[in-house]
């Protein structure tokens, strides 16, 4: 008998009870990961941008001049 990929695959309710289940037993909620989301966008731009651009995009962002 040849097993199929979806009879081994977990469902997506699956992945998502043990998403609650790995967030729970870290102490998280999915607030605590919503809340860093900024936070680690701000490093990456930061990183792959260098300070000097990310700097003046916030400069001109809180000018008014950059959407």
């Amino acid at each position: 008998m040849v097993t199929q990929p979806w009879e081994i695959t977990p469902s997506l309710e699956d992945l998502m009870h043990q998403a609650v289940r790995a967030l729970e037993e870290a102490g998280l909620t999915t607030q605590d990961l919503l809340d860093e989301i900024p936070v680690v966008g701000n490093e990456l731009m930061r990183k792959e941008y260098g300070d000097a651009f990310v700097d003046e995009l916030e400069r001109l962002h809180k000018a008014g001049t950059c959407e």
